[in-house]
């Protein structure tokens, strides 16, 4: 599901494979903040997850934001 105008697209990702946090989660992060429309992204290492938050109106979706997961090498739901 994309962004609708106007209203931001919120997702929480299951993220699998991370060890810790600062190689693992730092590098979850950086490739779901570079996912073009993506605002911002927060992975929480406890929890095993990330918070993404997209921009209004942006064309990703949740396959694309599991596909830059997936794309440095962890799993992502």
């Amino acid at each position: 599901m994309a962004a609708e105008s106007g209203q931001p697209l919120v997702v929480e990702l299951a993220v699998e494979g991370m060890m810790c946090m600062k190689n693992c989660g730092n590098t979850v992060q950086s490739a779901l903040r570079s996912v073009d429309g993506v605002a911002d992204a927060v992975v929480d290492f406890e929890k095993h997850s990330a918070h993404v938050e997209c921009v209004p109106g942006a064309s990703v979706t949740a396959d694309d934001l599991v596909d830059a997961v997936e794309c440095v090498g962890f799993g992502a739901a």
